[in-house]
């Protein structure tokens, strides 16, 4: 008989393991976060956060936390009411951005210091976790509990107070607020 999935309990660890020390504990300590010896078995429940958002693999071996795991309220999925109302049905905002519409999540921008961005107050910022940032790509950082947007220097290098959410792949602009 498989084993149950247990990321509920993984999330909920890693959540609280952030909460208290602002940071992700190394990769061996995750394993005993979530009660696993094996370190196959604890690559695969990583594999599985990381393809769900809550984790992001950063060169080399490095974990972060992934935007679900932050901040769970400021993920927006996007679906369709119905196509007379003129928003993106999650299967064309999927196609609009090649196919990673389903693996990325949605900022809400609540200030008008990004609009230098393209990121006016009101857009939803669509963000991809999982591509790596390139020079003069906009990017969504987490520095302490604040969400910001930042351009990529054309070194390539962030300040090291910054977490990388991902890259901002599509801004969605409301003329009328919802």
């Amino acid at each position: 008989m498989p084993r149950p999935n247990r990321d509920a309990e993984y999330v909920s660890a890693l959540r609280e393991y952030w909460r208290i020390h602002k940071t992700l504990p190394p990769f061996g300590r995750v394993g005993s976060l979530f009660g696993m010896s094996s370190r196959g078995s604890l690559w695969t429940a990583v594999q599985r956060l990381i393809s769900a958002g809550y984790l992001v693999r950063l060169e080399g071996r490095s974990l972060a936390p992934g935007p679900l795991l932050l901040e769970p309220g400021l993920s927006t999925t996007l679906s369709s009411a119905g196509s007379s109302n003129g928003f993106l049905t999650q299967q064309q905002l999927t196609s609009l951005i090649q196919g990673t519409g389903d693996r990325c999540v949605g900022y809400e921008v609540n200030s008008d210091e990004f609009c230098d961005y393209g990121l006016p107050k009101g857009t939803v910022a669509v963000v991809d976790p999982l591509l790596t940032a390139r020079a003069n790509d906009v990017i969504a950082t987490m520095s302490g509990e604040n969400l910001a947007f930042r351009r990529v220097p054309k070194n390539g290098r962030l300040r090291a107070d910054q977490i990388v959410l991902g890259v901002v792949v599509l801004a969605i602009n409301f003329v009328r607020p919802l």
